[in-house]
């Protein structure tokens, strides 16, 4: 179906990292019908800790605006990097979801 195609993304790929967060959340706004979303999940860390925080600083932002009522964090498989993430936010991840295997 396409889903998982580089195509198929809600940004402009070659945009700044601070637009293709706030394009995608735009359009899954529009998607859903909503003016707000529950919880707003970063998928993972970027490739380095300047890139992570200028995505979750603009995360934080849409939290400001009332956008989104809280954040979360996904596939971050080291405690030391949830704990370091945790301890540099503003605006706290509330969720982790990481995927483990039996």
């Amino acid at each position: 179906l396409g889903a998982h195609s580089e195509d198929n993304i809600p940004y402009d790929k070659d945009a700044p990292l601070e637009t293709r967060v706030r394009q995608s959340l735009a359009l899954s706004l529009q998607n859903l019908q909503t003016d707000y979303i529950d919880s707003w999940v970063m998928h993972g860390p970027e490739n380095n800790w300047d890139d992570h925080f200028e995505v979750w600083r603009t995360m934080e932002e849409a939290v400001d605006e009332g956008k989104v009522r809280q954040l979360g964090m996904s596939n971050f498989y080291r405690l030391e990097d949830v704990e370091w993430a945790y301890n540099h936010a503003r605006i706290k991840p509330k969720v982790v979801q990481n995927r483990f295997y039996s």
